[in-house]
This record gives C-alpha cells, sequence and structure tokens, in this order.
C-alpha cells in the first residue's frame, strides 16, 4: 500500500515560548518499500512514527495508506489505531511475560473487532507468522524463556500475523548486543522482501538506514532536511549535518571560482590553493564560500607525484597519523593548511612523515551548504 503523508504538523510547549515535535514532515512511500526516519534523540522521528500509528494525534496534515485518509485535519477525519490496519514493533518488544509464545502472537487476532476467526484459522496464522522469523519450535513455550533476539522476532511475528497493509518499527534492534543486531538486520530485511509490506523504520544508527532501507528521510530539529536513497544521502548530503551525521566524511573549506548551476560540476579553490571539481547540489554564485565533503574511503592514496586518473582530483601532503583498524589502515593527511583522512587496505602501509598523493574523482566530491 502506498503511504502518503503532506504537510505533517505536531508541537509539543517545553516553555518559554520554545516548542518542539514536527514540522511540515512530507513524504510518499511506494508499495513494499523500506522506508527509514533517520536522525538523533529528539529529532522527530518517533512523533512521526507514532503519528502514522494513531498512538498520538497530529496538530495538522495529512496520513493517507492505500488513498484511504487515516488522518485529515482538514475534513476533521482521524481514524482510530485499531482500526487503522498496521503492524507495530516497539523498541521494548511489550512481550506480555505471562502468556506463551503462541498467545502474544495470535493476541492481534484474538482482539480483532473486524473477523472472528476460528480457533484453528488462528492456530493457522499465528503457525505461518512464527515460522517466517524462524521460530516455530517455540510455538508453546512461555514468553519469559525466550533470548533477547527470539523476544524481538515474536514481537515482529505478532506485528506480522494479521497481515497488516503497512509496517511500523520503532529502533526494535536496539536492545540487541552488536553482533546479534548485526544478524538481525539482515534477517528483516529479508522478511520484509519475502512480506512484501511497506514499512516504515525508525533509528538513530545509520549503518541500519544504510543497509535495509530503499530510501532514507534524514530528520533533525523536527523536520525532513534530505530524502533518497541511501546512496544519494550518503554521496551526496545536502548540508554539513547530514555530511557529518551519515559516517565519517572530510569536510573541507573553500570558495566556488565560477557560477554553478544546480546539479552541476564546478571548480572549488581550497583553502591551500588546489583547485578541484566538485558536484554542486545548489546553485552557486562565483567567490561563495563553501565546504566540500569527501568521504575518506573513496580517496585513493599512493606514493608521492603519483598521476591521477582522467578527471579526477589531486592533492599533495604527508602522513601525519596512521592507525590500523584490522581490515584497513586509517590515515591523516597534511595537505598545507588542510587535514585529510582516508583510509586504504590493511597491506597498504604509509608510515607516518610518508609523502604521498590523494587522488579523488568528482562525482565523490559534494559541496555542502551550512
Amino acid at each position: 500500500m502506498t503511504l502518503e503523508v503532506r504537510a505533517l504538523n505536531k508541537l509539543f510547549a517545553t516553555g518559554a515560548d520554545k516548542s518542539v515535535g514536527i514540522k511540515d514532515v512530507a513524504f510518499t512511500l511506494a508499495p513494499g518499500k523500506f522506508f527509514t526516519l533517520l536522525g538523533p534523540s529528539g529529532c522527530g522521528k518517533t512523533t512521526t512514527l507514532r503519528s502514522i500509528a494513531g498512538l498520538q494525534e497530529p496538530d495538522s496534515g495529512y496520513i493517507g495508506v492505500g488513498g484511504r485518509p487515516f488522518y485529515d485535519s482538514s475534513r476533521n477525519i482521524s481514524v482510530p489505531l485499531n482500526e487503522r490496519g498496521i503492524g507495530m514493533v516497539f523498541q521494548s518488544y511489550a512481550i506480555w511475560p505471562h502468556m506463551s509464545v503462541a498467545q502474544n502472537v495470535s493476541f492481534p487476532l484474538r482482539v480483532r473487532p473486524d473477523i472472528k476467526l476460528s480457533g484453528a484459522e488462528i492456530e493457522s496464522k499465528t503457525r505461518k507468522a512464527l515460522a517466517a522469523v524462524a521460530l516455530e519450535e517455540v510455538y508453546d513455550r512461555p514468553a519469559t524463556r525466550l533470548s533477547g533476539g527470539q523476544q524481538q522476532r515474536v514481537a515482529l511475528a505478532r506485528a506480522i500475523v494479521a497481515e497488516p497493509q503497512l509496517l511500523l518499527l520503532d529502533e526494535p534492534l536496539s536492545n540487541l548486543d552488536a553482533a546479534l543486531r548485526e544478524t538481525t538486520r539482515a534477517e528483516l530485511k529479508r522478511l520484509q522482501r519475502q512480506l512484501g509490506v511497506t514499512t516504515v523504520y525508525v533509528t538513530h544508527d545509520q549503518v541500519e538506514a544504510l543497509e535495509m532501507s530503499d530510501e532514507i528521510a534524514v530528520m533533525n530539529r523536527g523536520e525532513i532536511v534530505q530524502l533518497g536513497t541511501p546512496k544519494d544521502i550518503y554521496l551526496r548530503p545536502v548540508n554539513r549535518f547530514v555530511a557529518t551525521f551519515i559516517g565519517t566524511t572530510n569536510l573541507l573549506a573553500g570558495s566556488v571560482l565560477d557560477a554553478v548551476a544546480a546539479n552541476g560540476i564546478g571548480t572549488v579553490r581550497l583553502a591551500n590553493g588546489t583547485l578541484i571539481q566538485s558536484v554542486f547540489p545548489a546553485k552557486q554564485q562565483a567567490g561563495a564560500k563553501v565546504e566540500v565533503s569527501i568521504r575518506p574511503e573513496n580517496i585513493r592514496i599512493s606514493a608521492k607525484r603519483a598521476a591521477a586518473q582522467d578527471g579526477e582530483n589531486l592533492l599533495h601532503g604527508t602522513v601525519a597519523l596512521a592507525s590500523f583498524l584490522g581490515s584497513m589502515n586509517r590515515y591523516e593527511i597534511r595537505c598545507g593548511d588542510l587535514l585529510v583522512q582516508t583510509s586504504a587496505l590493511a597491506d597498504a602501509e604509509f608510515p607516518v612523515g610518508t609523502e604521498v598523493s590523494l587522488c579523488f574523482a568528482p562525482r565523490h566530491t559534494a559541496v555542502v551548504a551550512d
């Protein structure tokens, strides 16, 4: 089902005439897509999710699924939570300890007001949901005898047992340890693809968002500041916040040599005088002060005065710091007044003091706004 959110607002007064919440949030999610709301704590992502679910009512705006309005302030429409046909998994899982696994998973079927199912039908759907999350063997087990990872999967089975038209996930992996979280990410993505259910996922974890999503909305201070595919968000950050929040990046100050149109490639003069080519997401006038974002892994480090490939940008410098990270080495390179981070495979060693060249393509170089 298509999810449409338009001009959604929800503000909470915090005193001294200040407020937090969400402001004019808008996006459209195609059927079957995995969509992530990504941002730091307090940015408005959970408020957006709770508004879609019907757990809280916005101040204004529109929310619709498959053309059916769930909330429309202009027409005074607000569909109750239990009539929205939504599955949801919370950060805490909300597993009932006094129930068995089967009782937890089947609960949405047993309390549905619109459809009355027989005991056999409920059992069949419950077993199907547990099979989808690979937990058939714990059907009759008490919920208290499950590991954290198993409880997370039970919560997911409960969310999908009624075959919802929309699945909402509120940081469901945050309580798992690092190794289990990585494994569960892959399982969750596989399951979502298998079910084909439209999914909205909330997280502050950039790796989760990049790995799992078809599309990401980066939020800050209640607003969506960038909306795009994981690759667009990572390689074409629109401003300093996105560039620094999504992974590690180099931000190099400079000025625009000649006026450049939006989405064009233009020349930037860096603080050390070097001219480089960069993508400009927005138009810029000649002489404008800008910052350029370059991801460390997109910079190729090699011996001093190595030749750049066709059209590549080139910097020369000296290794100021070398760190071994297991699968790779991380370097800080002093290029005049600039300090540039880059990385290389572990077998490519450049000791401190080594003179090196740094090459990087214009398509991996992006001007960002403040």
